[in-house]
């Protein structure tokens, strides 16, 4: 049986443990790792491991671990996994933004022997991207379009409310690596997409808050040598946090799932 360290226990790393206890990367035992006195651990179902510290968790050799807390637990966690040679899947790739921590990260990588693998959360598109990053004057734009209400505390920065915003606002323009910066919590998609396709510098972004927009819409055009492709998905809301989009927690346990599969479809 596999044994899967999940840290976190939200949207996305509940979601995961719903999936993998349904059987999709075959028999599990689930750990999950939350701060001592978290909020979470109620939610947590009684057939599952809980323990305190990332050491705990290597104890109880995992085969893989989740990330799913966000930049902070990133950072903090999954270089003492990589290291200690087991893959780590990552929700949370904006923090990949930063280039000091993707060095550290791909170093404890290489040293451990274990991947760290990015899955496709809230956006698709990658395996077109991977395929043709090398060739010249390939240029990749990403426009995220969310409703007001996403964006609330920078509309309120500029004196905007949300409820008066009639037409659509472009609230940034510029590259993925800014973007992942400015907005690491909005703006995984962007890092995704460029560490899979031209890098963070030469992806561009642009981030509208509209008042139409019907969901968190995400619009990606690739144009070069090789042809054209565009692509426009509409997510829907998890239905425990409508921050995060339902389908980002199904991605990371198909990655998990994939990564275990004997045939995978890349």
């Amino acid at each position: 049986m596999r044994r899967i360290g999940i840290i976190g226990f939200g949207a996305i790393g509940a979601e995961v443990a719903s999936r993998l206890g349904q059987g999709i990367a075959g028999p599990v035992e689930l750990v999950v790792l939350l701060r001592p006195g978290s909020s979470r651990r109620a939610a947590v179902p009684a057939c599952v491991t809980v323990v305190d510290s990332p050491r705990q968790l290597l104890a109880l050799r995992p085969h893989l671990v989740v990330e799913a807390a966000g930049h902070a637990a990133l950072r903090e966690h999954a270089v003492l996994c990589l290291e200690a040679g087991v893959p780590v899947v990552a929700s949370s790739i904006g923090a990949l933004a930063d280039e000091a921590l993707r060095a550290r990260l791909e170093k404890a990588a290489r040293e451990g022997g274990a991947p760290l693998l990015l899955p496709g959360g809230a956006v698709t598109g990658q395996d077109y991207l991977e395929a043709v990053r090398h060739l010249p004057d390939t240029r990749v734009t990403y426009i995220s379009r969310k409703p007001p209400a996403a964006w609330q505390d920078q509309l309120a920065a500029r004196g905007i409310a949300p409820e008066a915003l009639k037409e659509p606002l472009e609230l940034f323009a510029g590259t993925a690596s800014e973007a992942a910066r400015r907005y690491p919590k909005n703006l995984n998609v962007a890092a995704t997409l460029a560490l899979a396709g031209l890098g963070m510098e030469q992806t561009a972004v642009r981030v509208i808050v509209d008042p139409a927009a019907c969901g968190n819409t995400h619009e990606v055009t690739v144009e070069g040598p090789a042809g054209r492709m565009t692509l426009s998905l509409v997510n829907a809301a998890a239905p425990a946090n409508p921050k995060t989009a339902w389908v980002t927690g199904l991605s990371v346990a198909a990655a998990v799932a994939r990564h275990f599969a004997a045939v995978r479809v890349a």
